[in-house]
């Protein structure tokens, strides 16, 4: 007698380029195993979500399960089958062509209209039924299930039209019959129905945020045919849910992504090297400060050279050891400051795990793979991809190879991750994949480093950022030269409001409160002024220059004394100008243009000439007669060493971050390193600037710099920090910061002259200020409420404000477009340049170009050019673009001064 198999052996869930298919419940399962196992081998994960959730882990363990193996539920519908024509005759005998429908938003509206009712019925999970309810989302399983089932890296929402329509439109009554056997087997089998009593609604909102970067997370892993093979022949769900566990077990240990046990504390030079001397003053508060045993905040304040990288590192060291954390994750501004920083990490993060074990360090930002460090670390992962569904929602599988390999998501997973802020705020935007990112920190240690540098728009992200984690029981660091007293008001705030607290009002600081170590937790809060280390406490002179002679006179001074400088400009255009009238002026000259509009390789070869020259190991023969002249890219976090230093007249607070890059460490008359005080005598910075005369006019500084007018939009702002720094015309670190930055920023009264330009930008800022909070997530609402259903791809989302373009340079030999940088690996990355939006917006394809051709090389670029424009070159490197007025402009590339836009072509 013939046994008929259970309908959900009819239903396909994976398919492969070679024809061949995994039946639909293996996959459920496989996914749900994969759960199984990171719950149960990561301790970390499993006790913060249920914390979270105030259940126990067990419980954790067997909800998490069972709803991870409803995950594609939405595969039973007719639509989805009928993406594979010959499978759904082969497998139902069925014939029919019908739209495509993503799979995700199928599940949701499976859940609501069919399974729910069914549930309630028969008493699954103590569900309510939903008659006379209009909403989906209505008890703890509701919310669950919404979490789950929007695994495509974005939550299902209401405005998807598919969720609002007839449920028998997409699953007629067969397969809301193979769901429903389904769902009885898996519910008996999971052991969920062991389970009294489900956490309360507003708990699992709360949590739905990292449960829905498990869903992801186990959905990539579980979709790799390298440990799950796809399996068409049916046999018992029992039998292969012991299979599926076992190859969960494999394909968790391969993939690298559970914690490694942190080691004992050691001391210092354990931790840093035989070459580390006495701990800073902040560092020794670092090392004996008592912890809490819950999350906790700590701003740390101090000068250049003060040694914060490596107190935040001693703390972090300390969290984890002491506090059960699995990993830390350091956020830095720029892309250069993260290659900086993963440099510094690579020498230090293995003495953060114990010795038996194999932590991974990840750098994360755009051009990570041209970093050769980290290229080099990279692990081979196999790639085999699966076919796509066809219903608009990329197959795991694609995913995964490229994630496990270098993907910066991955930094959020590996034990210490190494990027940009914009890889963490991406967690807190509504963007794709964010919950993989959220999930990715939980239980970890965020550091963001040059707390003080942002925006009002970023700012205002990272608060919210901060909030999440402090939700989660993460700790955060910062790391800051100074911070406005609300400042730092804010960043308590939004740590206590995602412990669900009220801060307490810190005192305001004094003009001497610095250096500060302020920390707070659920058991109150704490400032604690700090001395200086001696070697950065120093007197810093400020001269005036206003002409360009004077400018050039000091670099004749520098070049015949065989010393260094570098002068900052504001601005890419007048750093261009400087360098050009330089040149033709003294061709004899070394001197090296720095600034971000060159093709990225070609940033990156200046970037590395930079730091030999003037970093720290840079000697004698490496800094004699050396002029840089770059833009406000050298100022933050790469560790430059200058004798002189001219500076554009900027805010205060870049000005004292660019002074500290003038006798950053001590060195000989020559300009040798050597132990004890510095002989370069005392450091001077020389500010351009116009005279700080009593009553500025509205075009004080827009007649002195026109286009840093543009850039630094306060005049106020920089009139009185100008004034401040010329009253005795030098200021003392530490002991004037405060002073310095108080008196721009806080309760100031901006001169009549300037107060239009003081007010309008203000108010841009707080606009700015307030578009981020619009833009963030709230930690009060849950995975999917998102406001009006916005979800933007992540190379769209908005990290930072400024829209800007990537544009991919070509040149065309008369036969192929080729990449203007194509000897090197990664030809197309390493021939980028962001260009505002405003200069560059679109580039035609040239009419000799065959169609062909500039249709290969979009499919060649990253992401198939989606999110970037094509531009090709002549053999003079000349092209044509559009501009954000939708007017043609001329392009060129040149080799010393990078791309030029519109009339800056007729410059050169």
């Amino acid at each position: 007698m013939k046994v008929e198999l259970p309908l959900y052996f009819h239903y396909w869930g994976k398919t492969s380029d070679e024809g061949n298919y995994h039946l639909l419940p293996y996959h459920c399962l496989d996914v749900a195993a994969v759960g199984s196992v990171i719950l149960q081998r990561n301790p970390i994960i499993s006790h913060r979500m249920a914390e979270i959730l105030a259940i126990d882990e067990k419980q954790l363990l067997t909800l998490s399960v069972f709803f991870l193996g409803l995950h594609d539920i939405g595969k039973f519908s007719r639509h989805f089958q009928a993406l594979q024509p010959k499978l759904l005759r082969a497998l139902q005998g069925d014939d029919v062509e019908l739209n495509y429908v993503r799979h995700d938003i199928l599940g949701a509206l499976l859940w609501k209209s069919y399974l729910h009712p069914y549930c309630a019925e028969r008493g699954y999970l103590d569900i309510t039924n939903l008659k006379g309810r209009r909403s989906a989302v209505n008890t703890v399983v509701d919310f669950w299930m919404h979490t789950v089932v929007g695994h495509h890296g974005r939550p299902v929402t209401h405005n998807d039209s598919a969720i609002r329509s007839p449920m028998n439109d997409y699953f007629p009554v067969a397969n809301q019959k193979a769901a429903s056997e389904f769902l009885d087997k898996w519910y008996a089998l999971s052991g969920v129905s062991s389970v009294s009593m489900m956490p309360p609604v507003e708990l699992v909102k709360k949590a739905s945020w990292w449960l829905a970067g498990l869903s992801v997370l186990c959905d990539w892993l579980g979709s790799n045919q390298d440990y799950f093979a796809m399996t068409p022949e049916p046999m018992s769900l029992e039998k292969y849910w012991e299979y599926a566990q076992k190859q969960a077990e494999v394909a968790i240990k391969k993939s690298e992504i559970l914690p490694s046990g942190a080691s004992p504390l050691c001391s210092e030079q354990q931790l840093f090297g035989e070459s580390f001397k006495i701990p800073t003053p902040l560092q020794a508060a670092c090392l004996n400060l008592p912890l809490d045993a819950g999350p906790g905040i700590y701003l740390l304040e101090d000068v250049t050279g003060a040694g914060k990288t490596e107190a935040a590192i001693i703390l972090a060291h300390r969290l984890l050891a002491e506090n059960g954390y699995g990993g830390l994750y350091f956020a830095l501004p720029t892309m250069a400051t993260a290659n900086a920083m993963y440099e510094r990490m690579g020498k230090v993060y293995r003495r953060l795990y114990a010795d038996d074990t194999e932590p991974s360090l990840v750098l994360a930002h755009g051009a990570r793979r041209l970093n050769d460090r980290f290229r080099d670390a990279i692990a081979e992962y196999p790639r085999q991809v699966m076919a796509g569904y066809g219903d608009d929602t990329e197959p795991a599988q694609a995913h995964c190879a490229a994630w496990l390999a270098d993907s910066p998501k991955k930094s959020l997973l590996a034990d210490v991750g190494v990027g940009t802020v914009d890889q963490v705020v991406l967690g807190i935007l509504p963007s794709r994949h964010q919950s993989l990112r959220l999930f990715g920190l939980l239980g970890k240690v965020l550091v963001i480093d040059e707390a003080h540098a942002y925006d009002e728009y970023l700012f205002r992200l990272l608060s919210a950022l901060i909030s999440f984690h402090a939700a989660a029981g993460g700790s955060v660091i910062l790391l800051s030269a100074t911070l406005l007293h609300h400042q730092r008001y804010k960043l308590l705030e939004a740590f206590c409001h995602g412990l669900g607290q009220e801060p307490t009002e810190l005192q305001r600081t004094g003009d001497k409160d610095y250096p500060l170590l302020t920390h707070a937790s659920a058991q109150g809060q704490q400032e604690m002024v700090l001395a200086s280390r001696p070697e950065v406490c120093r007197k810093v002179a400020v001269k005036r220059i206003d002409k360009f002679e004077q400018a050039e006179s000091l670099m004749a001074s520098v070049v015949e004394q065989g010393k260094c400088l570098c002068w900052i400009r504001n601005t890419v255009h007048d750093a261009r100008v400087a360098y050009r009238e330089l040149r033709s002026r003294h061709p004899d000259w070394d001197i090296d243009l720095f600034h971000a509009r060159f093709a990225l390789k070609d940033r990156l070869v200046i970037e590395e000439r930079c730091v030999e020259r003037f970093g720290k190991n840079g000697g004698e023969a490496e800094r004699k007669g050396q002029i840089l002249i770059a833009t406000p890219v050298v100022e933050q976090s790469l560790d430059l060493d200058l004798d002189e230093m001219i500076s554009d007249l900027a805010p205060v607070d870049l000005i004292i971050q660019r002074a500290g890059r003038l006798h950053r460490h001590c060195r000989d008359a020559n300009g040798e390193l050597i132990d004890g005080v510095d002989q370069r005598g005392a450091p001077t910075l020389h500010l351009f600037a116009p005279e700080p005369v009593d009553e500025p006019g509205r075009e004080w500084f827009a007649s002195f710099l026109p286009k840093a007018a543009y850039v630094y939009d306060n005049h106020a702002q920089l009139w009185l920090g100008l004034r401040l720094l010329m009253k005795d015309e030098a200021f003392s670190m530490p002991d004037d910061a405060r002073k310095l930055i108080e008196g721009v920023y806080g309760d100031v009264d901006p001169p009549s002259g300037l107060e239009e330009s003081y007010f309008n930008s203000e108010g841009e800022r707080s606009s700015e200020g307030s578009l981020g909070d619009y833009n963030a997530l709230k930690i009060s609402s849950y995975y999917g409420d998102t406001g009006g259903g916005r979800w933007w791809s992540e190379e769209k989302a908005p990290t930072r404000l400024g829209d800007s373009t990537t544009v991919y340079l070509g040149c065309w030999n008369g036969a192929q477009i080729l990449p203007l940088r194509q000897e090197v690996d990664y030809p197309w990355h390493n021939s980028s340049v962001s260009v505002l939006t405003s200069r560059i917006k679109l580039a035609d394809r040239p009419f000799d170009i065959p169609e062909t051709e500039w249709e290969r090389v979009l499919d060649e670029l990253p992401a198939k050019g989606k999110w970037g424009v094509l531009l090709v070159l002549d053999d003079a490197l000349q092209g044509a673009a559009i501009n954000g007025r939708n007017d043609s402009v001329a392009v060129r590339y040149s080799e010393s001064e990078g791309l030029l836009v519109g009339d800056e072509c007729g410059e050169l």
